[in-house]
């Protein structure tokens, strides 16, 4: 009987050190994805401005800021 609890005894210390494992690699994953998450955004916003920037230095822009305008006149491609 005293085996048994020893055994069960250190069961359960092994059980609470797996749990503490696992308790410290989620905190640790939780951090990463954070960080990802935040290096994500922060690469999105910085991708989106230069962007809209390229948008706003674009010759083609520049001719045709309202751009829904053609880029050049199809009419002259068509035959008469």
């Amino acid at each position: 009987m005293a085996k048994h609890t020893s055994r069960i005894v250190e069961l359960e210390l092994q059980m609470a050190n797996v749990r503490q494992q696992m308790d410290s690699q989620h905190t640790d994953l939780k951090a990463a994805i954070a960080a990802l998450a935040s290096s994500t955004k922060e690469n999105l916003e910085a991708i989106t401005a230069s962007l809209s920037h390229l948008r706003e230095k674009s010759p083609i822009r520049a001719q045709h800021p309202a751009n829904h305008e053609p880029l050049f006149d199809n009419q002259q491609f068509r035959p008469q």
